[in-house]
């Protein structure tokens, strides 16, 4: 049977050299080198030569800075050969590859992406958890998986006291938000395949902080809220020897503050990094890949306000009940509470 290749002459050459290379001497072999190996890689798929497509394949894995330093296309290798090339690689180097002119990362990013989405992670290629089963919640609108929503504070209406006293929230997961559009809203406002995949790295792993007690996504390494100064709880009378009451302010910032609380709903004026608690070498793992790309992978928080703020209590009047007056920074809500 005739078959009509259309190759460069060195090419088909080096092809029938390898064909025969049984019949020469090891040292006459013919050799791969970054300037051949990605026609050849391409001469081998079209002819479905695949243990020579598998040398090109590592070859390409093991040099692919040399091989971008020369002038060959790489937009000539199809999707087959890009996706067994991309399963050869982790996701570290992949964002060890320098690719100024963008010839093959933003397509192995792309890849990666494919495989985060796979149920299955490949802790091998640096994923140890899925994007398959994210959701977003309809009531507090963020994203997070199954196996943590649980523990993630929603609306105190979807917020449930179990037996043993623990709180769990109950998420509604939101029909309308659906995987494919988030990652073409993120790469409309990211402008980069490489940063949409460590946004959704992020948005995948979760990790437990001791502060806050609550777990967290790794796109939110810094937005543990906190108040930097304790609370103060008002007395009823400077002479009284009553206890105070249960109701006070946070001095850094003026915000109420209250002694017997069910909810905790991880307030604060300000965000820190969490203190993240790592409990297994898979933990360990994960947060060793944030603090590596944090800088690819973090969101920044957004600007806190409170634009109601209690400054003090202000006893009114010499009734036999005493009334007390919140007043506030803004000076348009005044509420009397009676004691």
């Amino acid at each position: 049977m005739d078959i009509s290749v259309h190759c460069d002459i060195a090419i088909f050459e080096w092809l029938m050299q390898w064909v025969k290379k049984e019949s020469l001497l090891e040292e006459d072999w013919p050799k791969l080198d970054p300037q051949c190996v990605i026609p050849i890689l391409v001469s081998a798929a079209f002819l479905q030569m695949d243990p020579l497509l598998n040398d090109c394949l590592l070859f390409c894995h093991e040099h692919m800075n040399e091989i971008l330093r020369t002038s060959t296309n790489l937009s000539c290798l199809n999707d087959s050969v890009l996706t067994r090339l991309a399963a050869m690689y982790t996701n570290t180097e992949v964002e060890a590859i320098k690719d100024r002119k963008d010839k093959i990362q933003s397509r192995l990013f792309t890849k990666l992406i494919m495989s985060l989405g796979e149920p299955d992670a490949e802790s091998v290629r640096g994923h140890w958890c899925s994007l398959a089963s994210l959701f977003k919640c309809e009531k507090c609108h963020l994203l997070m998986t199954p196996h943590v929503a649980p523990n993630i504070p929603c609306i105190p209406s979807c917020m449930r006291l179990q037996p043993d006293g623990s709180i769990i929230s109950l998420h509604v997961m939101d029909l309308r938000w659906s995987l494919s559009n988030h990652i073409v809203t993120l790469r409309s406002a990211l402008k980069s395949w490489r940063r949409v995949y460590w946004r959704l790295w992020g948005s995948a792993h979760f990790l437990f902080c001791a502060a806050c007690r609550q777990p967290f996504p790794c796109t939110r390494h810094a937005w543990c809220r906190h108040h930097p100064d304790p609370p103060q709880f008002f007395a009823t009378d400077a002479g009284c020897q009553k206890p105070p009451l249960p109701v006070g302010r946070y001095p850094c910032c003026g915000e109420r503050a209250y002694r017997f609380k069910v909810l905790d709903e991880g307030g604060g004026c300000q965000f820190r990094q969490h203190m993240v608690c790592s409990m297994d070498i898979r933990e360990t793992a994960i947060y060793s890949m944030l603090e590596s790309y944090r800088h690819l992978i973090e969101e920044e928080p957004p600007q806190l306000l409170f634009p109601e703020r209690l400054t003090r209590l202000v006893a009114r009047g010499t009734y036999s009940k005493t009334f007390l007056i919140y007043i506030f920074l803004s000076n348009v809500n005044i509420k009397l509470m009676e004691l």
